[in-house]
């Protein structure tokens, strides 16, 4: 009478497990644009120097063209136009990530191989966002991200598998580098940015399965939650392409034993500016890949998950 409970349970612990999994993270990325946890990229050319010609940038909001200087064009902003006012972006996104590594909770380990499809099937409730404020060659980033999947089946006995995943990255980054490599056709500058940050990322994992029916009583029951913050430093490059279009890629690591044993993030995306209703606009499609090992007495997070990251960001 206990062989099909203790294997129902086990089917089920399996499954909360593959769940908990699913899309942790982020991100950043995490804009679509962003290192997960990272700054995201410059939605526009990076700022100009503090010598350079006004004339040689866009006129931002607050700046009087000058006289006889037709306005700039609206199908083609560049957010950042530089002096001494804040410029904030916001940017959701969606990471299509799968998921490869080793999970264990308690006695059960498993090798974990999920596609986004198969996450995407148990999806209740899913948020991701990316926003940043910059003033000159300074400025501060956060990455939000929250995921929730559910998962019923019925047999022999009900089970009902909940799991919630989410992620919260602060910190800073610095422009530390410009160079104007080229310029286009109408003389405005082609410029290359770099710009170290560091942050602390926090992770969240729970996993609850519920076990019902079968006339059965005391089944077992299981609710399990782990969470760290990792300490994070990397650096990002962004690069002018054209007028329109641009470049991102940026690397970190984190850990250092700190909070998980270690982790490390990278990606790179393609960037196109345009306007949406007046305000500056850019659509970003790339790739990102996150790895995190974190080992805590029984439980054990060994898991890199990787996919296209798509998002739209609005520049004020």
């Amino acid at each position: 009478m206990c062989t099909p409970l203790l294997t129902r349970a086990s089917h089920a612990r399996r499954t909360a497990l593959a769940l908990a999994i699913a899309l942790s993270c982020v991100s950043l990325c995490p804009y679509a644009l962003r290192a997960a946890d990272e700054p995201m990229p410059p939605p526009a050319a990076p700022l100009p120097s503090p010598d350079q010609p006004v004339s040689a940038t866009p006129a931002g909001p607050d700046d009087e063209p000058l006289a006889g200087t037709p306005p700039a064009e609206p199908a083609a902003p560049k957010p950042f136009a530089g002096g001494d006012r804040w410029h904030f972006n916001v940017a959701p996104y969606l990471w299509a990530a799968s998921l490869d590594g080793d999970v264990r909770i308690g006695r059960l380990e498993e090798d974990v191989d999920l596609d986004f499809i198969d996450i995407l099937k148990d999806l209740s409730l899913g948020a991701m966002l990316y926003a940043e404020a910059r003033k000159q060659r300074y400025g501060a980033f956060t990455n939000m991200f929250f995921v929730r999947t559910r998962d019923d089946s019925s047999g022999t006995i009900d089970t009902d598998v909940t799991s919630d995943t989410a992620q919260i990255a602060v910190g800073g980054f610095y422009r530390m580098l410009e160079w104007q490599w080229s310029e286009t056709a109408s003389g405005e500058p082609l410029q290359l940015a770099v710009e170290p940050y560091a942050g602390i990322r926090w992770s969240y994992i729970r996993a609850e399965i519920q076990l019902s029916g079968g006339g059965a009583i005391n089944l077992p029951q299981a609710d399990r939650s782990e969470s760290f913050v990792d300490p994070i430093i990397g650096v990002r490059f962004a690069s002018d392409l054209s007028e329109r279009w641009l470049a991102f890629v940026s690397g970190d690591v984190g850990g250092f034993s700190v909070g998980s044993d270690y982790s490390w993030n990278a990606q790179g995306y393609i960037g196109y500016r345009m306007a949406t209703f007046g305000v500056p606009t850019i659509l970003s499609v790339g790739y990102r890949a996150l790895h995190q090992k974190y080992k805590d007495g029984d439980f054990k997070w060994d898991i890199t998950q990787h996919g296209p990251i798509v998002g739209t960001i609005f520049a004020f």
